[in-house]
């Protein structure tokens, strides 16, 4: 019962935080650097040392992480700002 009430508590940029916390490290360094510091992909790509095509990949595998998680669903402009960050970074 505490979790719940932890979890209904909790604000949608505190909750963002656990849900990108519990990814893997490289999934971590591209959610800080392409879609909160905005560097572009290849750079990212090239600091990270792996393709932009799985800077993209990444990319996607936050934004759906985080799209799909019960308590950030429950607050609707989390998910137009997630919208907008991807396409941003898409466009790169």
């Amino acid at each position: 019962y505490q979790k719940s009430m932890e979890a209904a508590t909790e604000s949608p940029a505190e909750r963002m935080t656990e849900v990108v916390k519990s990814l893997k490290p490289r999934l971590q360094a591209v959610y800080q650097l392409a879609m909160l510091d905005g560097i572009p992909n290849t750079r990212v790509a090239a600091m990270l040392g792996v393709s932009e095509g799985l800077i993209r990949k990444d990319i996607k595998t936050i934004t759906r992480k985080l799209l799909e998680d019960p308590i950030l669903k429950s607050f609707p402009p989390v998910r137009l700002t997630l919208y907008h960050l991807v396409r941003r970074t898409d466009l790169e």
